[in-house]
């Protein structure tokens, strides 16, 4: 029996300022199931990021919003 699962991860609400920017990651497997015939999410990590720029390179970090 074969294993079906997809990985992907997409950025929704990509905020841009000098120096910064602010985004949504939807970040979670997929696994299909036979039985039902649909796809259904796993291991959801989806999450808002401050990402900044430190050395010349962009550092992502969770930011975390209520």
């Amino acid at each position: 029996m074969g294993r079906s699962t997809k990985l992907g991860a997409n950025f929704c609400n990509l905020l841009e300022i000098a120096g910064r920017q602010v985004f949504y990651q939807v970040d979670k497997d997929w696994h299909y199931r036979k039985e039902e015939r649909r796809w259904v999410p796993m291991n959801d990590r989806s999450s808002w990021y401050l990402s900044t720029r430190k050395r010349g390179r962009w550092t992502p970090e969770a930011f975390f919003i209520r």
